[in-house]
């Protein structure tokens, strides 16, 4: 999910289900451009928390069921911006 390459930021989602072989869910994730996130699943949802866009490190978090439709969990969480950072399911 999202991610940087050498010549831009990505806002893409990919699924696997066997690891070696991947299909292209959406290039234009309603999350936005950004890199140096963490993403997880917990309660049966994709989750994408924080990172980097551009020039701005974010403290947002976003959710999907399918991969496709992602829905704002929050735009400004409790906890500060951060980027690089780890999350877990305990």
């Amino acid at each position: 999910m999202g991610g940087k390459t050498d010549e831009k930021i990505l806002r893409d989602v990919w699924k696997s289900t066997d690891g070696t072989f991947w299909t292209l869910l959406t290039d234009h994730a309603d999350f936005g451009f950004r890199f140096d996130h963490t993403s997880l699943v917990f309660d049966n949802k994709l989750w994408v928390i924080g990172g980097e866009n551009y020039n701005n490190v974010l403290n947002d978090v976003w959710y999907s069921v399918d991969g496709v439709v992602w829905l704002p969990s929050t735009h400004a969480a409790a906890f500060a911006a951060r980027r690089s950072h780890a999350s877990v399911v305990y």
